[in-house]
């Protein structure tokens, strides 16, 4: 049985790295990150809402040309910030392993 993720670094897996990562220079929608995620729509739709509930990623509504507003997402402040130490840490990890082989 998995266990429960309780810590928020249990959420800031592979998967919510290459959401965070696609959403870098610009907004993306829902399908956008869906596709980048490789996870399930039950599993996408759980990280997605826990990433806005940490504070990560925020809706944004943009006016389309029709009048209506189009539901995307952003990286906030703190979203920005996480992702840039997680790209740190893979550079190290990555540098490492380089220098192992």
């Amino acid at each position: 049985m998995p266990r429960k993720r309780s810590h928020p670094l249990d959420y800031l897996d592979l998967p919510a790295y290459k959401i965070l990562q696609a959403m870098k220079h610009e907004h993306k929608t829902y399908t956008d990150l869906f596709k980048v995620s490789t996870l399930s729509k039950k599993h996408f739709d759980d990280l997605l809402t826990v990433l806005i509930q940490m504070d990560l990623v925020k809706e944004v509504y943009i006016p389309t040309k029709k009048g209506r507003s189009k539901k995307f997402y952003a990286l906030t402040e703190k979203g920005s910030e996480v992702l840039k130490r997680l790209e740190d840490v893979e550079a190290l990890c990555l540098a490492s392993q380089e220098s192992i082989n």
